[in-house]
């Protein structure tokens, strides 16, 4: 080893014995490969991650929106049934002192389709 390239640090004693050229070899195939493998592992994690994350924030929004959309649904549902009940139902009182009743659509068509047939037959 040449001393000319070197400050004091660098100098070796004689017990030491000769100096060493380098410390090892660079393996520079190796070193570039496992830098690769941790950023490629990195970037799987990270998108795994991310994914999940995704999926839970995107499940929880559509539980929110479900949660919602049931409760209309439930209510519109109701409605239905009750205006189905309205229209094709059985005729019933609504205030029996005020002599109201409650009659069906369907039923109310039919009453009056066969008080014109007996009209007309007349």
């Amino acid at each position: 080893m040449s001393d000319a390239h070197h400050d004091d640090w660098f100098k070796h004693t004689a017990e030491e014995g000769a100096a060493q050229e380098a410390h090892g070899q660079i393996n520079a195939p190796f070193i570039i490969g496992f830098m690769v493998m941790v950023i490629v592992i990195t970037f799987a994690l990270l998108f795994i991650i991310l994914g999940y994350v995704g999926r839970e924030v995107a499940a929880e929004k559509g539980d929110k929106f479900e949660n919602r959309t049931d409760i209309i649904a439930r209510e519109v549902q109701e409605a239905k049934t009750r205006w189905r009940g309205e229209l094709e139902g059985d005729p019933r009182w609504i205030d029996l002192e005020a002599r109201t009743v409650r009659i069906p659509l369907d039923y109310a068509a039919r009453e009056v389709v066969s008080m014109y047939e007996q009209s007309g037959q007349n």
